[in-house]
């Protein structure tokens, strides 16, 4: 009996610790998302409710709809998206933003124009953990 009971003991203390560590990792993520976010996000987007900018506001976009900001003018492309912002989709457009929703070019004379597409000029997190630590940084606002 004694032996379960150290051994009980012991895997409690284990388990307590690999649990630690885990949110000791989460922590130091979203503490790493938060400082990118401020670095490369604040400029055009908000974490509050209501409040866009240049972008919509992220207040609780892991979950949303694309396209569903109701005060927002989405690009054509954006609204017409149909798919939800979980966790990897969201890292995902993070990374490349104009390779996921591509504008369709058109030479003029003069210009190039880019009807469709993202509104959203920032190239991308080149690191993947770089955009998974700005949706974890987005999950805890």
């Amino acid at each position: 009996m004694s032996c379960l009971k150290n051994t009980a003991i012991y895997l409690g203390i284990v388990s307590s610790f690999v649990t630690a560590s885990a949110l000791s990792a989460t922590n130091d993520k979203v503490a790493m998302g938060a400082r990118l976010y401020n670095e490369r996000c604040t400029y055009c987007h908000s974490t509050k409710e209501g409040v866009n900018k240049i972008g919509p506001t992220l207040n609780k976009v892991v979950g949303r709809h694309s396209g569903s900001v109701s005060n927002y003018s989405y690009s054509s492309s954006t609204r017409s998206l149909d798919l939800t912002w979980t966790d990897e989709v969201l890292a995902r457009f993070i990374s490349g933003p104009q390779a996921m929703i591509p504008c369709h070019q058109i030479a003029t004379k003069t210009m190039v124009i880019c009807p469709g597409g993202t509104k959203m000029t920032f190239s991308g997190f080149r690191q993947k953990a770089n955009a998974e630590a700005v949706v974890e940084y987005l999950k805890a606002q």
